[in-house]
């Protein structure tokens, strides 16, 4: 009886003893542009196990020792990194991420279309493939010229709302990335490619 009481006092005070996890986590920056990706460090001490929530509806389990992201919207967001042990002891740790609304300034200037894929609501809706040849447009203040092949060029107004809604003429366009002279907008059907010329 005393060694089997002994045993049981050995087992609470190692299970006791036990180290905590301590949650860490490092971005590459604090501030980002709409498409950019970051880089995250997990420096975690004493986790066997590091879960992120990247606070866009976006989760990640099981995070090595780098690990990256995308933001496709304007916004501030909440990183929340939790690391845990094998004995369900768990330590979190947040940091805030600033993805930076879209300037009417980045998007002036002259761009070619040189790619688009159907979108996830698309292929549900069966919409037809397309892929688009030598179509450039050219974004003043207030008006975008679009050329496409040897058709006359067209004239339309353009808008851009602060979550990244681009407007031309009647046709709407959620911008997903606008970084490094590459902007990928997504109409709901199709998601289009363009590089700065």
């Amino acid at each position: 009886m005393k060694k089997n009481l002994l045993f049981v006092a050995i087992a609470f005070l190692f299970a006791s003893c036990a180290k905590k996890p301590e949650a860490c986590v490092e971005p590459s920056a604090s501030k980002v542009s709409v498409g950019q990706e970051i880089t995250f460090k997990n420096c975690s001490q004493n986790a066997d196990k590091s879960n992120v929530d990247y606070g866009d509806d976006k989760t990640e389990k099981g995070v090595g020792a780098t690990f990256t992201h995308i933001y496709t919207l304007p916004g501030t967001y909440n990183v929340k990194l939790t690391a845990t042990t094998d004995k369900d002891k768990e330590d979190e740790v947040s940091t805030t991420i600033t993805v930076k609304d879209i300037e009417k300034a980045e998007v002036l200037g002259s761009w070619n279309l040189y790619k688009s894929n159907m979108s996830l609501m698309g292929w549900f809706f069966g919409t037809s493939d397309f892929t688009p040849e030598n179509i450039d447009y050219v974004f003043a203040s207030d008006s975008v010229t679009i050329t496409e092949n040897t058709y006359s060029p067209q004239k339309e107004k353009w808008s851009l709302s602060t979550k990244g809604v681009l407007t031309i003429g009647y046709n709407t366009y959620q911008i997903q990335k606008l970084y490094d002279n590459e902007m990928i907008w997504d109409d709901g059907e199709y998601v289009y490619y363009l590089t700065k010329k």
